[in-house]
């Protein structure tokens, strides 16, 4: 193994980025659950549940507002990464078609908050938040461009905080100030995002600045605007059904219980989504490398080493929340622990997805989005379907069943896909199969 990664220069590159990455995830992870546990602690499970509704809306809302150029931008911006005039033009025209976009979701969810509130969750008080939040569509797409501009220079530590710790940090911050210095309310909590938001926004600048000056470089007017919204949108379509996915069991888990039991189940997710750490860290530095991959001939390989050590980790910290599950959940509050069972279940879909999850990002960078998108349109009427049978019969556990099988349902598919249109299983050495490459 050692004499492997001597000879092979993307392991070690791998390796060493993400590793990087890697320190970063887990910071941002810690901090994540650092704002979570002060919201569970000052404005308990309906303070979750209230921040959570909110945040799904902007988070839906926010997947129009990229529109895929986030995704679409890491693709154009490695495979020409040394060339910074033609980089300038791809920015400009990012620009060009996100900012009248973004304008028109602001306005179209701020004046759409009073209809969302009242007749979908049927609770006057997100209003208020809703609007709030609308404002900060257009600094959270940005902030997505510059960073993911970043991954694709392969300036892994800046990617890493902007994407991971940056929000988080600040909103913590000023959340912490807010509750031991003033008088403070559910609006405050709202108010610590929204400025760690804005913090991480122009940090966010700072950084794409010291690494590409755009204001000293010539432009070379190299992208055509129809290209590039074409590959944006193949990534959106494929991302907006990820999002529902991800989204639509909150939503309509407060349609048909409280915000109470959303916070509990907001918990639960947040806890689950810790396992996918490494496959995170790992992809963000080999995602930048798959055509190269692909072009040397290296990419099953490379994909094989990759998924077994995402699996080997990933199974470790699954065992270990699943063992003291009921422990975790005590940490936020008693109330919590009604969140085990759910929690059970998604585990055992984060684990599928640790054999096989980085065969989204294989497919879509080497072509083939449609596949995806495909997949991921079945995926989510599946879980939509599931929600509104489930939910209203076992409320958090019938939302944890649904996201399971989702997940496990497009993590075959990724399997079967990149086997029949690229040759080999992309699995875990110890799971690969013998008739494979």
């Amino acid at each position: 193994m050692i004499n492997k990664l001597k000879k092979n220069f993307h392991y070690i590159e791998i390796l060493k980025k993400g590793s990087i990455n890697f320190i970063f995830q887990i910071i941002g992870i810690g901090l994540g659950y650092l704002f979570i546990f002060m919201l569970a602690k000052y404005f308990n499970a309906e303070g979750v549940g209230l921040f959570s509704l909110t945040y799904s809306v902007l988070t839906i809302f926010l997947l129009f507002a990229k529109f895929g150029f986030d995704l679409a931008i890491v693709k154009f911006v490695s495979e020409y990464k040394d060339d910074f005039s033609k980089l300038k033009d791809l920015y400009i025209k990012t620009l060009f078609f996100l900012i009248p976009l973004n304008l028109l979701l602001i306005s179209i969810m701020f004046f759409l908050s009073k209809y969302i509130a009242i007749y979908i969750f049927h609770n006057e008080e997100i209003i208020r938040y809703l609007k709030l939040f609308s404002l900060l569509l257009f600094p959270i797409t940005l902030r997505f461009i510059n960073a993911n501009f970043l991954r694709g220079l392969k300036s892994i530590a800046e990617y890493s905080f902007i994407q991971s710790i940056s929000v988080y940090l600040f909103s913590v911050i000023v959340l912490f100030i807010i509750v031991q210095f003033f008088n403070y309310n559910m609006l405050d909590l709202f108010v610590a995002y929204f400025l760690g938001v804005l913090i991480a926004f122009f940090i966010s600048y700072w950084f794409l600045i010291k690494k590409i000056n755009f204001f000293r470089i010539s432009r070379d007017y190299f992208f055509n605007l129809k290209t590039l919204i074409k590959v944006a949108f193949s990534m959106l379509l494929a991302n907006s059904l990820m999002l529902v996915i991800t989204t639509s069991d909150s939503i309509i888990l407060g349609y048909f219980t409280s915000s109470k039991n959303v916070g509990i189940y907001n918990i639960v997710i947040k806890i689950a989504v810790a396992t996918s750490i490494f496959m995170t860290a790992i992809m963000s530095i080999v995602s930048s490398k798959l055509i190269e991959l692909n072009k040397e001939n290296k990419l099953s390989q490379t994909m094989q080493f990759v998924n077994t050590i995402v699996f080997s980790l990933s199974g470790i910290i699954i065992i270990f929340i699943f063992i003291f599950k009921e422990k975790i959940l005590m940490l936020f509050g008693k109330e919590f622990i009604a969140g085990s069972v759910a929690l059970s279940l998604l585990l055992f879909g984060r684990l599928i997805e640790s054999m096989s999850g980085t065969g989204n990002y294989v497919l879509q960078i080497l072509g083939y989005e449609t596949i995806v998108r495909n997949i991921m349109f079945i995926a989510a009427f599946l879980n939509i379907v599931l929600n509104f049978i489930l939910i209203p019969i076992y409320g958090i556990n019938g939302a944890a069943f649904a996201s399971m099988i989702s997940i496990v349902f497009w993590n075959l598919m990724y399997i079967f896909y990149i086997k029949q249109k690229l040759g080999f299983w992309n699995l875990p050495n110890l799971l690969r199969l013998k008739s494979g490459k």
